[in-house]
């Protein structure tokens, strides 16, 4: 009989796992050289919050189930920030923490059920060598149906022989994936749709669900069917990439064509998206129109910052492809707001119409720098982008080829949080690029885990906005009128310190200096870091471009938003 290390690998392997991350502890170090045994490579990362956010970004950009291993007490509270984030995510990953036992005062024993508990990720504690394997079995099929699921382990018993007995602990209950809609409530939105006066102007509306739904290729035959524009949630950005009635993300972010087009609109299909008050600026952007919400979650009825005139429960895709196909059948067909005068004015819109180089000597407008990016670097690639100021401008003007290539880990808004993901993302896809956007805060916080990636060699571009500066307090402070000396931080090289742990370095000051990353770019056999140092003069035209100075009173605030604090209960369609 073999022991919990052997049969725990064995059991990954037979999921179809081939990567696994972590920081090993004395708790889980004899599984780590067990997942080599059964050709499982493991990553070893510095920091437990890195290790965590590997395996997401390699979950979110593979769609395969991530694996971290941490080890207990100190290792989980390393590790929590990323934990939420992947939570909140619903990434499918599965995390193998150490456990304590509490009648041993260790001074490592923390009790993490209830850490867990208060942080809303689903967990369990394994009591028995017996049981283990098949608690170790339902957690997997949790994970693998998306969502983040920790599993404790007390590392004394993992030398154990594994037993066969049924589950003695149990995971909570989980919503199941969404299923098919009900056709009564697919035929009522055809029916409206069919009114040709109250649906001239349609538009669909995807979110992050319709991304873990892969609900793309349905929605667009959807809109082609309808007429309608199509257009994402932040969390989507690029669902839609090269389609030419495509207006990109919804609010904050909206560029002026799509704001424009979105105040006219008079019906908006809105596939798994909360809807909070940055994608409809407060509940502003869709004066005109009649909003349906299809989700399949029953609780994301009671969600968002508008009113809704209709609820269909069901899977993004399933959704999409019924109503698709309910059109079909009733032959309809809708101009809607596909003609070619609008084609043209999305395909015409310019990001740099507006904007004038705000740029100094020794220090380039992020803008500008962002845009210089988008026409160099190579399309294919992954965009990461890290929390902070300088996100606003790598999201607006980085783009990705599709939407599981571009992370922005905005479920927890972890300034740091990114390192992880990027690194997870660059193992999922060592075929191309990734670029990781981070700020010179987020760089520092991280740092030790750019060794880790100069270790594995990985393809990625460390882009740094180096304002020397924490951005948005700098801003905030200086919007509310107070001196902002307290978040000006100097900052070291990047390039230098790049250098010394190993990986290549550059340094960036003025926008010429990006033209020599063209070659560089293209055959990376090691991290690349870019410090761009940036100017701080352009916060108040960026606040104003993307409609932000409304929101300055709940922009700090966390994106993710509990069913007790949202209006009540809308009528179903």
């Amino acid at each position: 009989m073999s022991t919990l290390n052997t049969a725990l690998a064995a059991e990954l392997t037979r999921q179809g796992v081939v990567a696994v991350f972590g920081v090993s502890g004395e708790d889980n170090v004899k599984l780590c050289v067990e997942l080599g045994r059964h050709g499982i490579t493991y990553y070893s990362a510095r920091d437990e919050s890195v290790a965590v956010g590997m395996a997401d970004g390699y979950s979110r950009t593979s769609s395969r189930l991530g694996v971290a291993l941490i080890s207990r007490g100190p290792g989980v509270t390393h590790a929590l920030s990323a934990l939420v984030t992947a939570a909140r995510a619903r990434s499918g990953v599965i995390v193998l923490a150490g456990d304590g036992d509490p009648a041993i005062r260790h001074p490592k024993y923390v009790n993490q059920s209830v850490i867990f508990e208060g942080a809303g990720i689903p967990h369990m504690s394994v009591s028995s060598a017996k049981s283990a394997m098949s608690e170790f079995s339902a957690a997997c099929t949790l994970a693998s149906e998306g969502n983040t699921v920790v599993v404790n382990f007390p590392g004394s018993i993992l030398d154990h022989d594994a037993g066969t007995g049924d589950a003695e602990a149990h995971l909570p209950r989980v919503p199941p994936p969404g299923g098919a809609p009900d056709p009564a409530a697919i035929e009522l939105v055809a029916d409206l749709l069919g009114e040709t006066w109250a649906a001239k102007r349609p538009v669909i509306l995807a979110g992050r669900g319709a991304v873990k739904a892969d609900a793309g290729t349905e929605l667009a035959r959807l809109a082609d069917s309808c007429g309608a524009l199509v257009a994402t949630t932040l969390m989507a950005k690029s669902l839609f990439h090269g389609n030419p009635y495509d207006i990109g993300i919804v609010g904050t972010y909206s560029t002026p064509v799509a704001t424009e087009l979105l105040l006219e609109a008079d019906i908006v299909l809105v596939f798994g998206a909360l809807l909070h008050p940055f994608t409809t600026l407060g509940g502003d952007l869709f004066p005109k129109a009649t909003v349906i919400r299809f989700d399949s979650d029953p609780a994301a009825e009671e969600t968002g910052s508008i009113s809704v005139a209709g609820f269909v429960e069901g899977d993004a895709r399933l959704c999409a492809t019924a109503l698709a196909d309910e059109l079909a059948r009733r032959e309809h067909t809708h101009v809607g707001y596909r003609t070619d005068a609008v084609a043209k004015k999305i395909a015409a819109f310019d990001p740099e119409e507006g904007i004038s180089d705000r740029g100094a000597v020794g220090a380039v407008d992020p803008r500008y720098l962002n845009l210089r990016l988008e026409a160099l670097l190579p399309a294919e690639r992954a965009v990461v982008v890290d929390i902070g100021h300088h996100m606003a401008f790598s999201t607006a003007y980085l783009s990705a080829p599709d939407a599981r290539s571009f992370i922005a880990p905005l479920e927890y808004w972890c300034v740091g949080g990114g390192t992880g993901l990027a690194l997870g993302a660059a193992i999922a896809r060592p075929d191309r690029l990734t670029v990781f956007c981070v700020g010179d805060l987020g760089t520092l916080m991280t740092l030790g885990d750019l060794e880790t990636a100069v270790r594995y060699k990985l393809p990625l571009l460390v882009v740094i906005t180096n304002d020397h500066a924490l951005g948005a307090e700098l801003h905030y402070l200086q919007i509310a009128g107070w001196p902002d000396d307290v978040v000006r931080i100097s900052t070291p090289s990047f390039a230098a310190v790049a250098q010394a742990l190993g990986a290549d370095g550059l340094t960036v000051t003025s926008l010429d200096e990006l033209e020599q990353l063209r070659d560089r770019v293209s055959s990376l056999r090691r991290p690349l870091v870019v410090d761009c140092h940036v100017t701080t003069e352009v916060r108040a035209e960026w606040f104003e471009a993307v409609n932000f100075s409304n929101l300055l009173t709940t922009w700090r605030e966390p994106l993710w938003r509990e069913p007790s604090l949202v209006p009540a209960p809308r009528e179903t369609v």
